[in-house]
């Protein structure tokens, strides 16, 4: 009976082979062969321009498939070349410190290439750079204000709003700072004005005009210097600066009906002095 068992399953195994083809387990373990156009239209459909491009410029001019792969080769480049070129304004501008603006170009980058992997590391890295730049300056800035050293506090703030220009924490501290020098510059202009010293209060006033140029009580003093130094100058005969100090006048405040009287007439006479000569 065993005998006749184990026959029996000889006899299973033999039909069974007489069935099915052998098993060739060399074909199992080997992938079907694609070529570089299979491969280059499968990165492009995937968005790996770079790979893409790489595939399909290997494709050769006698591959049954050419003509069809120029096509894919070109819509893949052009992102590639794109995203080259913001890369390099990038780093270019993080060399020279402009970390915002080298932000901008990789994220220009990623939105014509989005899976450029080193381009995400890049920006990554980058991001890094400017929280830690943001923080020092803001840091910095808060010591120099408490100090009362406003003018080195602005200058820390605008180095972290150079980083990051829509950092709130800074823009508030920045409002701040701006507040109180253009108090100190307000004061120190007229006192310098009430003295008689034009030029000085000039310097002064300018500062705080920069710093604010919507400040009534600026605007008001920074005019009435600009014009009482230019009736200086006339009475000089230093005409030519005479204008130059009405034309800044007009500049900060347009409506001045008798400023603009005043100009006309001493370019006139300045011009006829020019045409006598000397």
């Amino acid at each position: 009976r065993l005998l006749l068992s184990i026959g029996f399953v000889w006899i299973l195994a033999g039909c069974s082979l007489l069935d099915y083809p052998p098993l060739d387990l060399l074909d199992i373990r080997t992938p079907k062969v694609i070529d570089a156009y299979s491969r280059g239209v499968d990165y492009y459909r995937q968005g790996l321009y770079k790979s893409a491009v790489k595939e399909l410029e290997a494709v050769s001019s006698n591959h049954p498939r050419y003509k069809r792969a120029q096509p894919y080769l070109a819509k893949a480049s052009t992102p590639v070349t794109e995203a080259t070129h913001h890369v390099n304004v990038a780093l270019q501008y993080r060399k020279e410190g402009e970390l915002f603006k080298a932000k901008k170009e990789f994220e220009e980058a990623l939105e014509v290439y989005p899976k450029h992997r080193r381009v995400q590391m890049l920006l990554e890295a980058l991001e890094q750079d400017i929280e830690a730049t943001v923080n020092y300056h803001y840091e910095k800035g808060q010591e120099e204000f408490e100090q009362k050293n406003y003018e080195d506090a602005r200058a820390a703030f605008l180095e972290a709003l150079k980083a990051e220009p829509e950092e709130d924490r800074v823009l508030e501290e920045l409002s701040r700072t701006n507040e109180e020098l253009v108090k100190i510059y307000s004061k120190e202009g007229s006192t310098l004005f009430e003295k008689g010293n034009f030029d000085d209060a000039v310097k002064r006033l300018e500062k705080a005009y920069h710093i604010n140029s919507s400040d009534p009580f600026v605007i008001k003093k920074l005019i009435n210097v600009y014009n009482l130094r230019a009736l200086k100058y006339y009475r000089e005969e230093k005409l030519s600066l005479a204008v130059a100090d009405l034309k800044r006048s007009l500049e900060v405040q347009p409506d001045q009906e008798e400023i603009q009287n005043q100009l006309q007439q001493i370019q006139i006479r300045l011009g006829l002095l020019e045409k006598i000569g000397p």
